[in-house]
């Protein structure tokens, strides 16, 4: 999905202060645009993704990673990578941002 239309979409323009997609091989590289644009470091930030490319890049970004259960990959694939958070629930996401 383009970022244009993810903001769109989304209609949550207000409450996200930097959006980016990536594609499948590129998202270092987005995710060092999104920290620039909100001024924050690795550390103060969390990558949620659900495949492994998400983990791998969070890793080389020094980002935080946590793993969403009901998205593409199937929750067991996140078990054995270093620092992954798995997130079961929706409302579970919200304890991230503390």
């Amino acid at each position: 999905m383009c970022t244009a239309c993810a903001r769109q979409w989304l209609g949550y323009a207000a409450l996200i202060p930097a959006l980016q997609c990536a594609h499948l091989l590129g998202k270092q590289r987005a995710l060092r645009r999104v920290l620039r644009a909100t001024g924050h470091t690795a550390a103060q930030a969390v990558y949620v993704g659900d495949q492994v490319a998400d983990w791998e890049a969070a890793q080389t970004v020094g980002l935080p990673f946590a793993a969403v259960a009901w998205g593409y990959a199937h929750p067991e694939v996140f078990a054995g990578l270093a620092g992954t958070q798995l997130i079961e629930r929706v409302d579970a996401l919200l304890g991230l941002a503390e």
